[in-house]
């Protein structure tokens, strides 16, 4: 989305607000360099300096003199003046739009300003290299409002902030991009606890791709469209196997995760491109029909399937799901025999 009052949106991404202003995400990392003593919690190192949205830097990047976007949105974060954290302050060229102190100890935090009241809590994942944020508000006699989110660095220089904000059976999910703004950790009150190769060494050590035990993590901790939209985003190359799968089901990870999973490994093994439906936990994008079947009809029905949806002059594809190895070696090779383009793992 581009929008011209740009710093409104800026901070709702930002900041848990849900209706009010509120908790911002950040994210963690495992303390390797030094850190100045006023960072009680290491882990923040990464975070700190200041940052702004990746498409507000393209859109300038595109205007001829800059009119076209006369305010500048910029998200600085500093240690906390209490030690107890860290201070997030959101400003749209000299104006200060949101100042508030974050602390990541899992623990839920009252959140109340006028007929708003509610909750927040965020919580490092367990290598430090994550910020899990959950919260909820309810104003006035309106339905509450429910927030799930991860931050991290996908690489040194981009912090990834993915959120879904739900209320009742609607949501929506948000990804967004930020670069450093160094111009901006020029100002005064821009407080860093290291130097900048410190923290820039902090951020290459947090900037690791996932694993499937960071991906098992995720699902435990936020909601499952979200985790999809951290795999789709990081495209992570992961080892999966038979084994692997059955672990994450039995770990109730989400099958519509385990399907984004599924869809990766697709893209990496056979070089094809599978695009991925954002349809939510709740499975939308999907219908579901149940047919009588025998062993000896189940693979023609298959190929009727098959040859309905992807006609021979279209583009696409379809995933077979298999009980075994085994058999699906055999429908490969069937399909194979019967003109698909078939392959299996």
């Amino acid at each position: 989305m581009r929008n011209m009052q740009r710093a409104p949106y800026v901070v709702l991404g930002l900041l848990l607000t849900l209706a009010l202003p509120a908790a911002a995400q950040g994210a963690g990392t495992q303390a390797t360099t030094a850190v100045a003593a006023d960072l009680a919690d290491a882990r923040w190192l990464p975070w700190m300096g200041c940052w702004q949205l990746w498409e507000e830097q393209v859109d300038r990047a595109a205007a001829e003199d800059g009119a076209e976007f006369p305010e500048r949105t910029t998200v600085c974060i500093t240690p906390a003046e209490n030690a107890s954290g860290a201070r997030l302050t959101a400003r749209s060229d000299s104006e200060v739009l949101v100042e508030r102190t974050l602390v990541a100890d899992g623990v839920r935090h009252a959140l109340a300003e006028g007929d708003c009241n509610g909750w927040e809590r965020r919580d490092w994942s367990d290598d430090g290299r994550r910020l899990f944020t959950r919260g909820e508000v309810r104003c006035g006699n309106d339905e509450p409002r429910r927030m799930s989110g991860i931050s991290l660095l996908s690489n040194r220089s981009t912090w990834v902030d993915i959120q879904s904000v739900s209320v009742g059976d609607r949501g929506h999910i948000e990804i967004r991009r930020y670069n450093p703004a160094r111009d901006a950790e020029a100002s005064d009150d821009v407080r860093l606890p290291a130097t900048r190769a410190a923290i820039r060494d902090a951020r290459q050590s947090i900037a690791g791709p996932l694993d499937v035990s960071s991906v098992r993590e995720a699902a435990a901790r936020a909601d499952s469209p979200v985790v999809e939209a951290l795999l789709t985003e990081t495209q992570p190359r992961l080892n999966l196997d038979a084994a692997t799968l059955i672990d994450l089901d039995d770990a109730g990870v989400d099958e519509s995760v385990i399907d984004v999973l599924v869809a990766l490994a697709f893209q990496e093994r056979l070089g094809i491109s599978l695009k991925i439906f954002d349809g939510g936990a709740r499975r939308d994008n999907l219908t579901f029909h149940i047919a009588p079947t025998t062993p000896q009809e189940k693979l023609g029905q298959i190929v009727d399937l098959l040859t309905t949806f992807l006609p021979v002059d279209a583009s696409g594809g379809a995933i077979v799901y298999c009980a075994t190895r085994r058999r699906c070696e055999e429908i490969a090779e069937y399909l194979q025999a019967k003109g698909f383009s078939a392959n299996h793992f």
